[in-house]
Formats: structure tokens, sequence, C-alpha cells
């Protein structure tokens, strides 16, 4: 009897000694465990240098006019080289056209003439006005009975009062304060080609620059009567400068950003 009392006694001993282990055991669970969102605890990830290049895309098309200055019968001022005026603002106006279109495609150049045609005034203007241009710039040169250099003159549409062509008139007149500052815009690149001579904006009541419905100017960029711009002409290096300027100029005024170059092919 007492052996039996002491079998159950250890049997109800072990019993509960399983109970208590199993109890302070750790639960097993068969849940994935979630990564944390926590970015404190992650470590920094490595900056690269990535340059961000922005593609330019032209907002808007551009209508320029130039108009080389007289063509045809119509010479011009004569040199006492036999220069003459209309085949030097023939040759002034195609360098621009040229270093404009082959750079800006969103900037169109019309001519009011091709070659040596004769245009009367009244065609130049209206063609000009036609074209709903953006800017007008007539070329012609300088010239006189002094040898002596004159100033380089810009001509901007003055005050005219001229009461029998009030409507003609009235069309330049939005644009008083763009003339001047297209004005300033041709004299600052111009500086730096034409050492030594002046440079003057003056408002004229010239009919070449009224009744035109744009921004407009008109550019003596080289004297004539004057033996150094003589020998500079026969330079086509030289031409070229002021046609650049003056494209420059142009380009300047309107806002034009100039296009973003070609990448470099990788030798590698």
């Amino acid at each position: 009897m007492t052996l039996r009392l002491l079998s159950l006694f250890l049997l109800v001993a072990l019993a509960m000694f399983a109970d208590d282990v199993s109890a302070q055991a750790p639960a097993r669970s068969n849940t994935v465990p979630q990564e944390s969102n926590d970015s404190s605890n992650m470590a920094p990830e490595e900056e690269t240098d990535i340059e961000v290049v922005e593609e330019y895309v032209p907002s808007r098309q551009y209508a320029v006019v130039l108009d080389p200055g007289h063509g045809g019968h119509d010479l011009g001022v004569r040199s006492s080289k036999s220069q003459l005026e209309k085949s030097i603002a023939m040759k002034l106006a195609s360098a621009i056209r040229s270093k404009i279109r082959n750079k800006y495609a969103n900037v169109t150049v019309h001519l009011t003439r091709e070659g040596d045609l004769e245009r009367s005034l009244l065609r130049r203007l209206e063609f000009a006005n036609s074209k709903k241009a953006d800017l007008f710039l007539s070329i012609h040169t300088s010239g006189g009975f002094s040898p002596q250099s004159l100033p380089v003159d810009i001509f901007i549409p003055g005050n005219s009062t001229r009461a029998s062509a009030e409507e003609w008139v009235a069309l330049n007149r939005p644009y008083k304060n763009k003339n001047k500052l297209f004005a300033k815009s041709l004299s600052r690149h111009l500086q730096s080609v034409v050492k030594g001579r002046d440079i003057e904006i003056v408002a004229s009541d010239r009919l070449m620059l009224e009744g035109l419905a744009m921004p407009a100017a008109m550019i003596e960029p080289l004297d004539l009567s004057n033996p150094q711009d003589e020998m500079l002409i026969e330079n086509d290096s030289y031409i070229n400068q002021i046609a650049s300027a003056i494209a420059k100029g142009i380009i300047d005024y309107l806002g034009v950003r100039d296009p973003a170059p070609e990448p470099e092919e990788s030798n590698e």
C-alpha cells in the first residue's frame, strides 16, 4: 500500500513539473517577420552626381525683315573706289540672314529684295507688314563730301506730326519704346567692332521708318566717304564682323536663347 502511494505521488509530481516547463517556454509563431519602415535605422543611400540637361525647346517662331537699301538703278552712295551702297547693303543683309538662319531654327529672315532689284519704299513697307514681322531693319551706308569719318547712325521712328499721313504714322507708335530697345541692342553689339567711331541713336521722321506695325530701325554701319572705311570694306572679314554684330543685336533683342551645343562623341 505504501509503495503504491509513493508511485502515485511521483507520477503527479512529474506531471506538474512538465506543465510548469511548458508554460515558461516562449511561444513559436508561424508569422514571417515584417521589414521595418523606420528609415532612421537604414544605411544612407549613396548620392550620385547626375547632371540633368534641360533640352531647349523654342517657345515660338520669329520673323525678321531685313531691307537692303537701294537696288537696281538706285545706286545709293558711291565711294571714291566706285564701291556702291546698294551692293554693300545687299552683302551685309545676306550675311546677317545666313548667320541667323544657320543657328536659330525658330527665326525666319526675309529680305525686301533678292539680288540687284529696285523696290519702291511703299512696296518694302507693305512686304514687311504682310509678313507680320517681329522686327524690321533697313541697312544702308553713310557718305558725304568730307573724308572725316562719320558716326555710325541708328535711326528709329520719331514723333512725326504729319496730319496728312496720320493713320500711316500711327502704325508704329505702339512700338516707340521697343524701337529704342532694339537700337540699343544693335549699338551694344557694334561697339567692339566699329572702334574709334561713335554710335548715335537718332529719332527721325524718315518715311522709311513710318508705316511699320513692328519695332523698326535703320542702320548705317559703314561710311563710304571715309578712306579707312573704304579699305575695311574691301576686307570680307570686316564685313563679316559687322554682320555678326548686327545678327547678335537682333537675337539679343528678340530674347532668343542659343541652341544647346551638340554632345561630343565618345572615343571609348
